[in-house]
């Protein structure tokens, strides 16, 4: 037997996940991606991604593709919903020939007139597939909401996350005695939300903060522009894009990491900052909200909301630097979401779901 994943591209966010289940399981574990990056990833420094050993093949190769789907032996996991042209016909090859289907997905952004019509839309799609999927791994609270809404039982949805090598706090990894310092890390566009954050920093008093924004896009200028008119441009540091491997050093000894998404399927970052003993305020439309169940290492607010964030915010500043016993809290969380917890957690959920046993509580809820 082999676990089969079929993704869309060789994600650095799954890599490491299925380099642990491969080790965890010994099985063969087999990674078939469907395309190159896509220009935007390439920009902000992902690139060819070693696997080993996991067997990274291409699913575009004719004869590759018809091998894989002749797997029927196998346990094979699909990427999303079948939104990526090759995962689609996977799936249809498999489900004729009685191979064991599982999805790995986060949720589609159902919020607004665009969600209604998404919703419409895989609904009728569930209604054509789900008999063939025996479980699904949802990615972020919102997944778990999003697949029940399509049909699929609870008993078939395991809540799941993204599960990746971070690296720990730097040696000063404390900012005691300096302003209070704020971390985003990501692409300047609107669906991250960096307006909302700067609208409600406009909105606190306290003079001692600073903004330091990790990232670049398309919308830069216009975020260069708001933040003058806020009057706050001189407490804010651009340090531009860097390179994946460099962002956990920049976190190193930050008070607060921000990430004010409008919606994000999860957010690898907030991952990044518990691991480096930084607490994290997310909107409630993030994934990765689902982790920050003690209040101690962060929490959320509601997505697009200015006055929200502030609110938390204006908390989050007042007391001053983050004290070393909140940065230990933020790295226990962050070691249930190493990829061996991702590993151990994936493989209890195929166990579970395949003998109709009770299925495992995500790591984060039973560390």
């Amino acid at each position: 037997m082999a676990f089969v994943f079929w993704q869309n591209v060789a994600s650095r966010h799954q890599r490491d996940l299925l380099r642990a289940i491969a080790a965890a399981s010994g099985e063969e574990v087999v990674c078939a991606v469907e395309g190159d990056l896509p220009a935007d990833r390439a920009a902000f420094g992902w690139g060819a991604e070693d696997f080993e050993p996991v067997r990274l093949v291409r699913s575009c190769d004719r004869a590759t593709f018809e091998s894989l789907v002749a797997r029927t032996g196998d346990i094979h996991v699909m990427t999303g919903f079948l939104h990526h042209p090759i995962i689609r016909r996977a799936f249809r090859a498999l489900t004729g020939s009685g191979g064991a289907l599982f999805l790995q997905s986060e949720s589609v952004d159902l919020h607004g007139s665009p969600g209604i019509l998404r919703l419409i839309r895989d609904r009728f799609k569930a209604a054509r597939h789900r008999r063939h999927v025996r479980g699904v791994f949802a990615i972020g609270r919102e997944a778990v909401v999003y697949f029940a809404l399509l049909g699929f039982r609870p008993e078939q949805v395991v809540p799941f996350g993204y599960f990746v090598s971070a690296a720990g706090p730097g040696a000063n990894a404390s900012s005691e005695g300096e302003a209070f310092r704020i971390v985003f890390a990501g692409q300047f566009i609107r669906r991250k939300g960096v307006d909302v954050l700067l609208q409600a920093l406009g909105h606190i008093e306290d003079p001692d903060w600073r903004l330091e924004l990790i990232g670049a896009g398309r919308d830069e200028a216009a975020l260069r522009a708001r933040a003058a008119r806020l009057g706050i441009a001189g407490r804010i540091v651009w340090k531009g894009a860097i390179s994946p491997d460099r962002v956990s050093r920049e976190l190193a000894g930050a008070d607060l990491l921000v990430l004010p998404s409008r919606w994000d399927g999860w957010g690898v970052v907030v991952n990044e900052a518990l691991a480096a003993g930084v607490p994290v305020v997310c909107s409630d439309r993030c994934g990765a909200s689902s982790v920050l169940t003690d209040g101690s290492v962060g929490e959320d607010f509601p997505a697009g909301s200015v006055d929200g964030l502030a609110s938390v915010l204006r908390r989050r500043i007042e007391p001053g630097w983050t004290p070393e016993i909140t940065r230990a809290a933020c790295r226990a969380v962050a070691a249930t979401l190493t990829p061996d917890a991702g590993a151990r957690h994936f493989l209890a959920g195929i166990v579970a779901i395949q003998s109709g046993s009770p299925l495992p509580a995500p790591p984060w809820q039973s560390a």
